[in-house]
């Protein structure tokens, strides 16, 4: 079973973002799924956390069956996206567009589109064990936490960002990193979104 599932929660994103990803999904993923999902709950031990971006975490108890395969609502679907399904928990590599310092600090690993087959509860549970150590960290979203869990690397062929100066016609996924409101306005991702 395959689930498709990306977040909507907070104001950052209206319903534009939404229906915009389904869709990308349906019309050019390629992917034959049995759920897509648009998930909007915040977990309630992240209501008040530092950084709502730790909401993702909650995917990992909510999904523990099947393969789960999560996009970032920010991101332009182009193309085949079979290609990122995995069993095994798998996350993008950062140093495409990353600053550099981010990079060095270690946070290696990406959630714009990640998967995983089965129950990786773990990742959630581990995390709220320690939730004010955890907190006292002050990252910038859940990915530097992700990485403890040793994920496999996608090929770097597979996606890029709007922050790189590069071909994007190569890729079938392009994340819009922290630019999502570009995503409305004219440009070559036009002939994709709604």
């Amino acid at each position: 079973m395959l689930r498709v599932i990306t977040m909507r929660y907070g104001d950052k994103f209206d319903q534009w973002y939404e229906d915009n990803f389904i869709h990308m999904i349906k019309e050019y993923s390629g992917l034959n799924f049995d759920e897509l999902i648009v998930y909007n709950k915040v977990d309630e031990i992240f209501k008040d956390a530092p950084n709502q971006l730790y909401n993702i975490l909650t995917l990992f108890k909510e999904f523990r069956d099947g393969t789960n395969l999560v996009f970032d609502l920010d991101v332009v679907i182009k193309g085949d996206m079979n290609k990122f399904i995995t069993n095994k928990f798998t996350m993008c590599d950062t140093k495409k567009w990353a600053k550099p310092q981010y990079y060095a600090d270690g946070f290696t690993r990406s959630s714009d589109v990640m998967c995983w087959s089965g129950d990786r509860s773990d990742i959630y549970l581990d995390f709220i064990e320690n939730l004010k150590e955890n907190y006292e960290k002050k990252w910038d979203g859940a990915d530097p936490w992700l990485i403890n869990y040793k994920p496999e690397v996608y090929d770097d062929k597979l996606y890029s960002s709007i922050r790189c100066i590069e071909d994007f016609s190569k890729h079938p996924i392009v994340f819009f990193n922290s630019h999502h409101e570009t995503m409305k306005k004219k440009g070559w991702w036009k002939e994709y979104t709604i």
